[in-house]
């Protein structure tokens, strides 16, 4: 079936002018876009395009998701044309537009709420265990650490917020990294690695890798070998330009997000830094049940007739095609 979604983008470019439209063909046939400006008269807001994509599908019900690789491609694909920076705003709706049909069949987003009410958690006891914090001047690795980890609490995709707490985490190891010199080990068994020509288990400063293992083991003594290789992995693969979607996100046998595993991780870490004098007093810290964002939104699937106007052409001039 032929499908065309529609999508509100947000844009730090508009069409040339408001009463213009572009029309974008992929060679291979994948999709047709049209991009138009949507005219705004409160600049308190962001700037808007229409991104429509009509493409093929073997069901509304799969439409979604094809859709979703058609938008990545054109959205990868004009910011790499223009230098501009683009993002989706929101779905609006996906339509069958099979030709000489009265009535379709429709997918609609509702309007999510882009604001939720905030936790009630600041409270005098907060605001004294913030006091007590600032009495520790962290050293400037632990600056940084700190501000990568307050980059990932607060960002929204999942593949980057891994990414921030491993900035942060690798930081620490090389600021606490031991002097003393390590031996590789056997991958098989982990015993230390022998030279038979030098008779000599050869050592060395420990790695990056091996000075992350030991920072993780030194603050999360339940952290097993399983769970340090499994983030070792998810790191090499997003680092190499893997998706969540292409590794397990989740660690074998607990269900928990490899983001909140790590995300647990960093937080017990960044505690370690801080003296032992500042815990005389009671602590107060604020632990979230998760770090990744989540997002409910209603899709309500409806059989309508496609109004009068700019979609109804557009469904005319894609049917042609």
């Amino acid at each position: 079936m032929r499908c065309i979604a529609d999508y509100e983008i947000e844009s730090e470019m508009s069409v040339v002018s408001d009463d213009a439209q572009l029309m974008l063909g992929h060679p291979a046939g994948k999709f047709q876009a049209r991009i138009k400006n949507i005219v705004r008269d409160d600049y308190s807001k962001p700037f808007l395009l229409s991104l429509q994509i009509a493409f093929e599908a073997p069901s509304l019900r799969e439409a979604p998701d094809i859709a979703q690789d058609m938008l990545v491609e054109c959205l990868n694909t004009l910011v790499f044309a223009t230098g501009a920076g683009v993002r989706r705003h929101r779905t609006k709706q996906i339509i069958d537009s099979t030709p000489a049909l009265e009535m379709r069949e429709c997918l609609i987003w509702a309007d999510s709420l882009k604001y939720k009410d905030p936790q009630p958690f600041l409270d005098e006891g907060i605001a004294g265990s913030i006091e007590q914090l600032l009495r520790f001047d962290p050293p400037p690795a632990v600056r940084r650490a700190l501000r990568w980890y307050r980059f990932g609490v607060y960002d929204s995709t999942p593949e980057d917020q891994f990414q921030y707490f491993w900035f942060a985490l690798e930081i620490l190891a090389e600021h606490q990294k031991t002097p003393e010199k390590v031996a590789d080990k056997c991958p098989q068994c982990k015993s230390p690695l022998y030279c038979e020509t030098c008779k000599a288990h050869p050592t060395h400063r420990p790695y990056p890798k091996q000075a992350i293992r030991n920072l993780i083991q030194a603050v999360d003594k339940t952290c097993n070998e399983e769970t340090i290789e499994f983030l070792d992995k998810a790191r090499n693969a997003l680092m190499h330009g893997a998706t969540l979607k292409e590794i397990d996100d989740e660690l074998p046998g607990s269900g928990e997000h490899i983001v909140d595993v790590l995300g647990k991780i960093l937080f017990k870490a960044l505690v370690h830094q801080l003296p032992k004098e500042l815990f005389k007093e009671t602590l107060h810290f604020g632990m979230p049940t998760t770090y990744v964002r989540q997002a409910m939104t209603g899709i309500a699937h409806v059989s309508t007739v496609v109004p009068m106007g700019g979609m109804e052409s557009w469904l005319s001039i894609v049917s042609r095609v």
